[in-house]
């Protein structure tokens, strides 16, 4: 084997493992990450609950108004 292949399937091996070693890296991360999003959606959902409820509760006073206006306008448009 002359000096030029054997220099080309080193790189090759060290390149080899350069990537495995980053495929390795990357899988830990994307662990990490999954686990830390799961735990972030745990810790938010109460707080979404929260707001869901408000939302839901301006809603409900807002029909009401609305309801109290427009039965205010017809009141105020009747002829005497």
């Amino acid at each position: 084997m002359s000096a030029t292949a054997a220099a080309v399937i080193g790189i090759l091996v060290f390149t080899s493992l350069i990537l495995l070693v980053m495929c390795i890296a990357l899988a830990r991360h994307a662990r990490i990450l999954a686990r830390s999003l799961a735990e972030f959606q745990r810790a938010l959902q109460p707080e979404l609950e929260e707001i869901q409820r408000g939302a839901a509760e301006a809603e409900r006073l807002t029909q009401r108004i609305q309801e109290k206006s427009a039965s205010v306008s017809l009141g105020a448009k009747m002829p005497r």
